[in-house]
């Protein structure tokens, strides 16, 4: 059983080279440096790169945005360029959210949504792992066999589960 912890060093040259369906992600940002308004997550450096251009608008006029771990990211006069360390002071924050749903059954998603897959589950980790917060023990489906654990299971994403499951991880379609 293949397990994939969110690392950019790990996880993004497999994300970038493999096809996967996209997220819908709604992009935001915050006047100010490093926060987010409630109900959203600072994007990462995985997102900004799977997610540039999407990513980039919403930064607009301003000249860079903060992301997580210290980076920034350039708008798009700037050619939406990421770094992945700025001291500079940012004056906005890009923000993101994703929705995803807990669902009770095993490849069970409501009308509408669909599983989630590996790579979603592993570069929005924080998000997919809150979604599961009812029960730090629940494991949910992912699509193509995979799973993700609670937090009690360190929200760790598994590529080949085959034990039956109670509940699977939906997002919209």
């Amino acid at each position: 059983m293949k397990i994939y912890r969110y690392s950019k060093y790990f996880l993004l040259p497999w994300l970038l080279a493999s096809a996967f369906a996209y997220a819908q992600v709604i992009f935001s940002t915050t006047t100010g440096d490093g926060t987010c308004s409630s109900g959203t997550t600072m994007v990462t450096s995985d997102v900004a790169y799977s997610y540039k251009s999407e990513a980039c608008k919403a930064i607009g006029s301003a000249a860079s945005a903060r992301i997580a771990g210290g980076g920034s990211m350039s708008n798009a006069a700037s050619g939406c360029k990421v770094t992945l360390k700025d001291s500079a002071t940012q004056p906005v924050t890009l923000c993101d959210k994703v929705a995803f749903t807990l669902a009770t059954g095993d490849n069970y998603c409501p009308a509408g949504m669909r599983l989630a897959t590996i790579q979603e589950a592993a570069v929005f980790n924080t998000e997919a792992c809150s979604a599961l917060s009812s029960n730090q023990w629940y494991i949910a489906r992912l699509a193509n066999k995979g799973s993700i654990g609670g937090k009690g299971y360190n929200c760790a994403v598994h590529a080949d589960d085959t034990n039956p499951l109670g509940n699977s991880l939906c997002i919209a379609k």
